[in-house]
């Protein structure tokens, strides 16, 4: 079973309108790594982790990465 985490990833990216280029340009990676992160091919660093908290403003990184309902749950 693949984690909730590259769904979650997708929804933050749409949810903030940028496409997979600009969400890797703030995030400081390439687009195909942006792909492989939400289509659960590939894990994030610990540093690429963060900043990707950064870009999305994840208030629950344990809910993000593991809660499949993280965007349809009250924050």
């Amino acid at each position: 079973m693949k984690s909730p985490f590259g769904e979650n990833m997708r929804i933050a990216r749409t949810t903030w309108g940028y496409t997979q280029e600009r969400a890797a340009e703030l995030i400081g990676i390439s687009r195909a790594s942006v792909a492989a992160y939400e289509l659960s091919n590939a894990q994030p660093s610990f540093e690429i982790l963060e900043k990707i908290i950064e870009v999305y403003r994840i208030v629950d990184l344990s809910d993000f990465i593991f809660d499949p309902h993280y965007f349809s749950s009250p924050r």
